[in-house]
C-alpha cells in the first residue's frame, strides 16, 4: 500500500507542476518544487509523507520536495498571485476548495499534462476538478492510518 501511494503522490508531484508557473509554456528543468498542503495537518501524517512518500519521489525524479504544511493556504496563495511573486509550485488540497482556487487563478489547466498520463479521473470528480472544460485537478486518496 505504503508503495502504491508513493507511485500516485509521484505522478501528482509531476503532474502539477504547472501551478504557479508563469504563463507561458517552455521546458524547464526542475531540480526543486515547493508543495503548499491543507492535507495531512496532523504529525503522524506528515511522518509518513515526509519519510515514506517524499523520499521516493526523490529517489525516482532526483527533484528535491519542499513541503509546507499551513491551514490557511488561501491567504498565502492571495498573497503570491497579488505581488506576482510565486513560491508554491503544487497545492494540495480537499476536492471541495477547487472551485475557489480557480476563481481565484490560484491554479493553471493541466488538460495537456493530463492527457500526456496514463490515467482515468473517475467522472464523478468532474464537478469541482473542472471548469469551462478545463481540468485544474488531479484527485489522488492521501488518507493515513
Amino acid at each position: 500500500m505504503k508503495k502504491f501511494l508513493a507511485f500516485i503522490m509521484a505522478l501528482v508531484l509531476i503532474g502539477t507542476m504547472a501551478v504557479g508557473c508563469s504563463k507561458k509554456e517552455k521546458e524547464v528543468k526542475v531540480d526543486k518544487i515547493k508543495i503548499t498542503s491543507g492535507l495531512w495537518s496532523r504529525p503522524e501524517e506528515q511522518q509518513f509523507i515526509r519519510e515514506e512518500v517524499l523520499p521516493a519521489f526523490v529517489e525516482a525524479t532526483g527533484i528535491e520536495v519542499e513541503l509546507e504544511v499551513i491551514d490557511e493556504i488561501d491567504k498565502l496563495l492571495t498573497s503570491q498571485r497579488d505581488s506576482g511573486t510565486w513560491t508554491t509550485d503544487i497545492v494540495m488540497t480537499h476536492s471541495g476548495s477547487m472551485p475557489n482556487y480557480i476563481n481565484n487563478e490560484f491554479v493553471r489547466p493541466m488538460d495537456s499534462l493530463i492527457s500526456s498520463l496514463d490515467i482515468t479521473v473517475l467522472e464523478a470528480f468532474n464537478e469541482s476538478t473542472k471548469m469551462n472544460g478545463k481540468t485544474y485537478y488531479i484527485p489522488i486518496s492521501a488518507d493515513v492510518y
